[in-house]
């Protein structure tokens, strides 16, 4: 079984460009989600899904100067991409992972690769971690037979979310994450400025060498609750 991270990235955010490459701590953003991923066990392969728009040549330029596989495809239609993702690398599982989450926990991507695999099922992912933390991990069957199924932007804006919204027609697997990690309260995604002021913080905090578990994280926000109420105004909607 492949089993291969997806990572969906754009330079074109609105409410903050160019963050994906922004720098927090000496590197770009979007390293230091991949040096999470690095983390993991079960990622067998991972490519970088960007679009075709001019505004995304430099980050594609970068990953592939990083080593990353790349595909490029329309600007709006992500799940295009991920389904241009699927058919290069021949993957049967495919973890979705966004590009302004630099702290998803490699811990629980294994753990729902795990579920996925010994449950059965379309569709997975824990709930309860901070947002921006999560991936979702879903096998490519299903999200090539949802990309037939529908047209509607926001189903092809936001990947999974037909999946989820048919679970007559597809298994859906939900685990609550640990409880040393569960904190649905704390926000670790970018989209604000907000959000990459505490980045600032936490990665101050943590250093330059081998990113901890998310445990680490959340235990320095605990222990300073106004270094994590920092973005408590930001809307914690996720699609």
């Amino acid at each position: 079984m492949s089993i291969v991270a997806v990572i969906q990235a754009r330079m074109s955010s609105q409410r903050l460009p160019r963050k994906v490459l922004t720098p927090i701590a000496g590197r770009p953003l979007l390293e230091h989600l991949l040096l999470r991923l690095d983390r993991s066990r079960s990622i067998e392969q991972r490519v970088l899904a960007t679009s075709v728009d001019p505004s995304d040549d430099e980050l594609a330029d970068w990953a592939t100067r990083r080593g990353e596989t790349v595909v490029r495809g329309p600007l709006d239609d992500v799940l295009e991409r991920f389904v241009m993702a699927i058919h290069l690398t021949s993957a049967r599982t495919v973890i979705r992972v966004t590009g302004d989450n630099p702290l998803t926990s490699a811990e629980s991507i294994d753990r729902t690769v795990s579920a996925l695999a010994e449950r059965g099922g379309d569709y997975a992912a824990e709930t309860g971690l901070p947002v921006g933390a999560a991936a979702e991990v879903v096998r490519a069957s299903a999200l090539t037979r949802s990309a037939r199924h529908t047209e509607e932007i926001r189903h092809r804006e936001h990947v999974t979310l037909y999946i989820r919204e048919n679970p007559d027609v597809f298994q859906i697997l939900t685990m609550p994450a640990p409880a040393t990690v569960r904190r649905p309260h704390y926000r670790l995604t970018v989209d604000e400025p907000a959000d990459l002021e505490l980045m600032q913080l936490v990665f101050r905090h943590l250093g330059t060498g081998a990113p901890p578990p998310l445990e680490v994280v959340i235990a320095f926000l605990d222990a300073n609750p106004g270094v994590a109420a920092l973005n408590n105004g930001v809307s914690q909607f996720v699609p």
